[in-house]
C-alpha cells in the first residue's frame, strides 16, 4: 500500500487567496456592467481589459492557493504551464464577459457559459497542479476531482445567474448586493481550487522536479501586488467612467430642458405677436 506525505496549508495564504477571489469577483461584476452599457467600441475595450483583469485576479487566487500548500519537500513550478493556466483563466473570463454583455441572458446562454467558464477554471487549476512536476506523479482521488469539476460548473452558472439578477437592482442598493454576490462566487472559485487540492496525494519519496524554478515568498508577494494593483486600478477607472457617464447624462438632460424652455418661450412670443400685430 502506497504511503503518502503529510501536508498542511498556510492559513494566511488561504485567507489571502479568498480575499483575492472576492476582490476579483467584485471587479468582474463591475466590468460586466461596463461592457453591457458602453458603446460598441468602448464596450470592446472594456471587454478586453475586463477579461485580462478578471482572468489575472482568478489566476492569482489560484496561485496563492497553490503556494499555501506545504509539503516536507521543496516545491516549485515550471515556467511554461503557469502561463498556459493564466491564458485559460483569461479565456474563461472573456466568455463570461461576452455573455454578460448580451441584452438577453436566458437559461440556455447561462448553461453554455457555465460549461465554458467552468472548463476554463478547471483547466487553469489542473494545469497549475501539473506545473509542480512531481516524480512519481500525483495520485488523484477521482470522486473529489469530479466534485471539483461540478463545483466549478455550478459556481460559473451561479455567477451568470447573479449578474442577471443584479441588472434588476437599482443603483443605490447595487453595491451591497454586488459585494454579497462576489463573496458567493469567490466561495465557488475557492471551493473548486481546494477540492482539487484535497484530491491530490503525494507519495512518500516523491520529489518536485521544478523546485528550483518558480516559487518562494518573493514570487507570492509579487503576484499578489501585481494582481491586486491591477484590480484596484481597473476598479477606480470603472468608477470614474461611471461618474463621467452620469455627469454627461445630467448635462444632456439639462441642455434638453433648456432647449425645451427656449422653444416654449419662442412659441409664446410668436403667439403674442400674431395676436397683437401692432406691438
Amino acid at each position: 500500500m502506497t504511503a503518502f506525505m503529510p501536508l498542511s496549508y498556510n492559513l494566511f495564504l488561504v485567507a489571502g487567496s479568498l480575499a483575492m477571489a472576492v476582490f476579483a469577483s467584485y471587479v468582474s461584476f463591475d466590468m460586466a456592467r461596463r461592457v453591457r452599457t458602453s458603446q460598441r467600441g468602448i464596450g470592446l475595450a472594456w471587454w478586453a481589459a475586463g477579461s485580462l483583469v478578471m482572468g489575472t485576479g482568478i489566476w492569482a487566487m489560484h496561485f496563492m492557493g497553490m503556494q499555501a500548500l506545504e509539503l516536507p519537500i521543496p516545491i516549485g513550478f515550471s515556467r511554461g504551464l503557469p502561463f498556459v493556466s493564466w491564458v485559460a483563466a483569461v479565456a474563461a473570463s472573456g466568455v463570461a464577459l461576452e455573455l454578460a454583455s448580451r441584452k438577453r441572458l436566458d437559461n440556455a446562454r447561462i448553461l453554455l457559459g457555465a460549461v465554458a467558464m467552468g472548463g476554463g477554471i478547471i483547466a487553469m487549476h489542473y494545469l497549475g497542479m501539473a506545473a509542480m512536476g512531481m516524480s512519481p506523479g500525483i495520485t488523484w482521488d477521482v470522486p473529489l476531482v469530479a466534485l471539483s469539476v461540478l463545483v466549478s460548473f455550478l459556481a460559473s452558472a451561479l455567477a451568470l445567474l447573479i449578474f442577471r439578477l443584479l441588472r434588476q437592482v437599482e443603483r443605490p442598493r447595487r453595491t451591497g448586493y454586488q459585494l454579497a454576490a462576489s463573496f458567493v462566487f469567490a466561495l465557488g472559485i475557492c471551493g473548486t481550487h481546494y477540492l482539487g487540492m484535497a484530491a491530490a496525494s503525494f507519495a512518500v519519496g516523491s520529489v518536485c522536479l521544478t523546485a528550483d524554478e518558480l516559487g518562494g515568498p518573493g514570487l507570492q508577494t509579487a503576484v499578489a501586488m501585481i494582481a491586486g494593483g491591477l484590480l484596484v486600478v481597473t476598479l477606480l477607472t470603472s468608477i470614474l467612467d461611471a461618474r463621467l457617464q452620469r455627469a454627461a447624462r445630467r448635462a444632456a438632460h439639462s441642455m434638453h430642458e433648456s432647449n425645451a424652455r427656449l422653444q416654449a418661450a419662442n412659441a409664446e412670443l410668436q403667439q403674442r405677436a400674431f395676436a397683437d400685430p401692432l406691438t
